[in-house]
């Protein structure tokens, strides 16, 4: 075997392992760092917020998005639920600040609802929140802050504020 054979096949390998390592690295479950309570107000102030919070707030369920991705070699077909939350007893602003991606259905005949959110906190990414959803909250009325954030729910709980849970 001469040594150019030999550097294409170790070379073919490397990107072999390569690829295989990448495709194992996707469809690892994120590990959940423990979420900090935060209120809209320490999130418009905060320059570095943690990863992962716990919100509470009023869900506007009229402008819901509902997002399909494909199934990939990354996992099966997945449905998200993507609504506005709000500051607490907050039924008419329409300037999103924060946004919720679910994996939860979103209850039926509900516009507005109290709810305990905790997941990942981040900026929107064109993979998560691409522009047709911004659009159609556009069409509900809604429309995005400059500052917008979105939390990637892996909870969330209902809760009634007049019941002194807060």
């Amino acid at each position: 075997m001469s040594r150019g054979t030999v550097i294409a096949v170790v070379a073919g390998a490397l990107i072999v392992l390569s690829a295989a390592g990448a495709v194992a690295w996707t469809l690892l479950p994120r590990t959940r760092p423990e979420p900090v309570p935060i209120d809209f107000t320490e999130l418009a102030i905060s320059e570095s917020p943690p990863a992962a919070v716990t919100m509470r707030g009023t869900a506007h369920y009229r402008g819901v998005v509902t997002q399909t991705v494909p199934a990939s070699l990354a996992g099966p077909a997945q449905q998200y639920a993507v609504f506005g939350l709000f500051p607490l007893h907050d039924a008419s602003d329409k300037e999103i600040r924060v946004l919720v991606r679910s994996p939860f259905k979103v209850p039926p005949r509900v516009d507005y609802e109290y709810v305990q959110v905790t997941g990942f906190l981040e900026r929107p990414k064109p993979s998560t929140i691409p522009a047709q959803t911004e659009q159609m909250f556009a069409r509900a009325d809604y429309w995005f802050s400059d500052d917008v954030w979105v939390i990637e729910a892996w909870e969330i709980t209902t809760f009634d504020p007049a019941a002194g849970i807060e």
